[in-house]
């Protein structure tokens, strides 16, 4: 959206106000994951930790880093629900779950899919996740999130912990140059990918510009978006991205855009893919980005004169800023049909084989 306001010509389109329409409210279009683990923060900061298996007994332990057992915190023996109090508020805990049931052990690893940054944006551990095959999606090896910058001092020193190897960045010239990302330490890669050139951003906002009046419009043009422009031609950008998830040494990674919705979200999805989590569990995580909404929103206010000069309000845009779950169901949907299965897309378009798939999923599945 940064290009909003960066070309002249897409003025020739806008000779008179268009209609107001009605957008649905962002939060009736979030779709909770679902996960038989997570972790909920209260506003006091304690961290209460639910689950839903079955288990005789449950010891739950706390760390600083993902890969470590930690201090153990309590034994649950009869509830499916833990609070951990007393930890410090700048620190990312992970927490490992000893569960006793039938007379069999195992551990199973959460932590805040959200974190709780005072000025990050979408800003999300991709971690726990369910695939077909019974994994689990790992925390902290790779995190979602909009814009990287901006951010406080304690978001600063949280954000050091999570020991970032490589932040990939999908934007445009402009929008690097108009908010360049705040790394969190300086021994951290910066990679750009840019998804779209100048040019092709442009046409983009003009195709949606045009549509501003029509939400079935708009819809479209996002899918376009999802599947046009970024699925069909971006593949090999898209493989050489997962490429790098596939390599250890660039792990932790975080992957951002702007808002963290369209080629974040894409990104990511293609990820989940190959990493075999099921559709449902894509199209929910896609949709938490509807919390960030007025974030999104926030952003745009400060191209206010430019939304002026178009005689669009930040409600006319508002159907573009949601995370709408049938955008991502029609983006899965496009995959299937267009090339038989998401094997078949990674193989054709992104060069992702098999052995790259099976690297992928002892990394970031366990």
């Amino acid at each position: 959206m940064a290009a909003l306001v960066n070309f002249s010509t897409i003025l020739k389109v806008f000779f008179s106000r268009r209609a107001r329409i009605e957008a649905p409210d962002p939060l009736s279009l979030v779709i909770q994951p679902t996960v038989d683990l997570k972790v909920t923060r209260y506003p006091n900061d304690d961290l209460h930790l639910t689950w839903t298996f079955p288990a005789e007994q449950v010891e739950v332990f706390a760390s600083a880093t993902p890969d470590a057992m930690g201090t153990l915190q309590g034994t649950v023996t009869s509830a499916k629900e833990f609070t951990v109090t007393g930890l410090d508020r700048p620190v990312r805990y992970y927490f490992t779950l000893k569960i006793t049931h039938a007379g069999q052990t195992s551990e199973r690893k959460v932590a805040e899919r959200i974190l709780p940054l005072e000025n990050g944006s979408n800003f999300r551990d991709i971690g726990g996740y369910p695939t077909a095959e019974g994994n689990h999606t790992r925390w902290g090896r790779i995190f979602r999130t909009g814009s990287f910058s901006g951010f406080s001092e304690f978001d600063k020193q949280y954000l050091t912990q999570l020991g970032l190897k490589l932040v990939c960045d999908l934007r445009t010239d402009s929008e690097v140059e108009h908010s360049p990302d705040e790394l969190p330490e300086p021994n951290v890669t910066y990679w750009r990918q840019a998804l779209f050139t100048q040019r092709e951003s442009q046409d983009g906002v003009r195709r949606f510009l045009l549509s501003v009046n029509d939400v079935q419009k708009i819809n479209n043009a996002l899918l376009q978006s999802y599947t046009l422009d970024m699925l069909d031609r971006k593949g090999a950008m898209f493989g050489a991205i997962l490429q790098r998830c596939a390599d250890e040494s660039q792990l932790p990674m975080a992957i951002h855009c702007t808002a963290g919705k369209d080629r974040t979200g894409v990104t990511i999805a293609l990820l989940f893919a190959a990493l075999g989590v099921p559709d449902d569990i894509i199209v929910a995580d896609y949709s938490l980005t509807n919390f960030y909404h007025g974030v999104i929103r926030s952003a745009l206010k400060r191209n206010s004169r430019g939304l002026r000069i178009l005689r669009l309000t930040q409600d006319d845009l508002m159907p573009l800023l949601l995370a709408h779950p049938d955008t991502m169901r029609g983006t899965l949907v496009h995959l299937r049909e267009s090339y038989g299965s998401y094997e078949n897309y990674l193989a054709q378009q992104a060069g992702i084989d098999a052995e790259t798939i099976a690297r992928l999923r002892n990394l970031l599945l366990e």
